[in-house]
């Protein structure tokens, strides 16, 4: 059979889940059978072998020209409900109501039939999810053998009146704007459903809450939140990924986590709110571990659907005779290190039908209530905000990696490299290009024999794109690792209190001759314990005015110090940061106001 040869030729690891001799009897089963199947019998058959596979990405996609009835259902607990319906006869008796049959099947049977067309490795949360959505389609409930026609469907529901048969044709007599719905209102997360992200500020509560729904547009989406967050000041920022269904998470990583992740006055414990659920799905689930793992986000709602360690990244075939397309995943992703390959919220709060036909939103009544007016608030930093001012800042961004240290034979010192490499140079701006040509050269040492190793990633199975690219400074600057032959020593990540260790940097701006000044970061060795290297609070005089650079190694032969110091560029915690690697910050001019980022 074409499919299954290629579907095991094109995706990542067709066997991960299933056996290749199980796969290959469903196939055989299946091919002995198409002489005697209908078309919507031969696409579940199909189907039932993708989703054997196992991952969530993978499947066949249903045709568009599929019948649909004009209804749509909802699984609470055990039970299916009639959530919304066009208007038809009896259809304002039932809504609401619980399901109990198809065409005379028993809903449990019906159900034990739809989870065959879900993907067989995933959660039974999703898994139930992609099972409700097929309720209503003609093409799947006639290809089970659920119904006889697959344009004509009867629903037997429970009611306080007895059981009630709601029998439809296929189509919709009206937009489903204008059908009927069991919920009295509407909760913020299902409204505007074709708006990729929205806004909406609580004033009482200082918070604003946004909804992100799609990746489409999401540059222009996001500067748009970020120009109301600048706007409003928030304490309390929430953001909505419960009914988002992925697409790129790279641009999530890009426009939302990092420009939020560097807002200190929202980037704090019980101040940012990222809401999940099982319909989180794809790209809002990666982006969702990660905002977990690089913010102080804290995740309330429920588990997410997917699995966060799974085959993903899909990628289509059409098939030759049939046209239907067939998506297949090419890549495994890990988002988190758990022995439990879930991910779930922080604050784990369920959905019930009262919730739901009340227009109650449990999930974000509790965070507003955390949302308490009075807290205290650090504020924005006076001028345009640091995450919209890329171009202003100064050129010293631009000075992180002009060229390498020249690492020494034998034992003799380290030489400074000479004038850096010309090719760098032309994204430098004049003045900057001045400074280097006047400067010379970076002031680069390495004492006690240290290492120095290309940037590589670390514990990268994934984590949300690939390494950074040798010959893209930007990108080599985030993931610079220094190494130390004897003992594995580390930044400690500096506090953004106000009295937290960080780096202060004077004399880089114009008419500045004073020497530059860097206060010494704690260290903090192997196996826990900290020292202050060096003097607490004092300063180290670089009269080179060159960039001053330096990492500190304890040296217990005085004072508990025992190694020489050796000159480390400070690089910023920007672009790519999975919490590997250490927050040096870095001086940034924004507008007329300089500041550490």
């Amino acid at each position: 059979m074409f499919l299954s040869r290629q579907l095991v030729k094109r995706h990542a690891n067709a066997f991960h889940f299933i056996s290749p001799e199980t796969f290959q009897a469903e196939v055989d089963g299946l091919d002995a059978q198409l002489p005697t199947l209908n078309s919507d019998q031969i696409f579940v058959g199909m189907d039932q072998i993708v989703n054997s596979i196992g991952d969530g990405h993978t499947y066949i996609r249903i045709p568009d020209d599929a019948p649909t009835f004009p209804v749509e259902f909802e699984r609470f607990g055990d039970d299916y409900r009639l959530t919304q319906a066009a208007l038809a006869a009896n259809v304002s008796d039932v809504i609401g109501q619980k399901l109990m049959a198809i065409d005379g099947m028993p809903i449990d049977r019906v159900r034990a039939l739809l989870l065959t067309l879900t993907p067989a490795d995933e959660t039974q949360a999703l898994r139930d999810l992609r099972a409700c959505v097929l309720l209503n389609n003609g093409l799947v409930l006639y290809g089970l053998g659920i119904t006889s026609n697959r344009d004509h469907v009867s629903y037997t529901f429970e009611t306080e009146a007895g059981q009630l048969t709601l029998n439809l044709p296929a189509g919709s007599p009206m937009p489903q704007s204008e059908w009927l719905r069991a919920a009295m209102t509407v909760p913020l997360y299902r409204q505007h459903p074709d708006e990729p992200l929205w806004c909406l500020s609580f004033e009482k509560e200082k918070a604003v809450y946004c909804s992100f729904q799609s990746y489409k547009n999401l540059r222009e989406s996001s500067r748009a939140m970020l120009d109301l967050l600048h706007e409003k000041q928030p304490q309390y920022l929430i953001l909505d990924l419960r009914f988002n269904k992925g697409g790129d998470f790279g641009l999530g990583l890009k426009y939302l986590i990092k420009p939020i992740r560097r807002m200190r006055s929202i980037n704090r414990s019980d101040h940012l709110f990222v809401l999940i659920g099982p319909r989180t799905f794809s790209a809002a689930m990666s982006n969702s571990a990660q905002f977990h793992d690089r913010t102080k986000a804290l995740l309330v709602g429920q588990p997410i659907g997917e699995k966060p360690n799974s085959y993903q990244e899909a990628r289509e075939m059409v098939l030759p005779n049939s046209h239907w397309t067939v998506r297949y995943s090419i890549k495994f992703y890990k988002f988190t290190q758990g022995s439990e390959n879930l991910i779930r919220p922080d604050k784990e709060i369920p959905e019930t039908w009262d919730d739901y036909k009340s227009g109650h939103d449990p999930v974000l009544d509790w965070v507003l209530q955390q949302c308490t007016p009075g807290a205290p608030l650090l504020a924005f930093e006076k001028g345009p905000p640091r995450y919209l001012a890329a171009r202003d800042r100064l050129f010293l961004d631009r000075l992180d990696l002009q060229a390498s240290p020249q690492i020494p034979a034998g034992d003799r010192p380290i030489g400074s490299p000479g004038f850096g490499d010309l090719q760098h140079h032309h994204r430098l701006r004049p003045l900057a290009f001045l400074v280097v040509l006047l400067d010379g050269r970076l002031h680069s040492v390495i004492a006690n024999r240290q290492n120095i190793r290309m940037p590589q990633g670390k514990h990268q199975e994934h984590v949300g794109g690939p390494d950074a690219d040798a010959l893209d400074l930007s990108e080599m600057r985030n993931d610079f690792v220094f190494g130390h032959t004897r003992h594995a020593l580390k930044l400690q990540q500096p506090s953004l209190g106000f009295f937290g260790e960080v780096p202060q940097v004077s004399g880089f701006l114009p008419r500045k001759s004073d020497a530059a000044h860097l206060r010494i970061a704690e260290l903090e060795n192997a196996v826990g314990s900290k020292r202050i290297a060096g003097q607490r609070g004092k300063s180290i005089k670089n009269d080179s005015r060159r960039l001053p650079i330096q990492l500190l190694i304890e040296d217990r032969s005085s004072h508990g110090v025992k190694r020489r110091l050796a000159k480390l560029h400070a690089a910023r915690s920007y672009a790519f940061d999975d919490r590997r690697q250490d927050g040096v910050r870095f001086l940034q001019v924004v507008g007329r106001f300089a500041h550490l980022s």
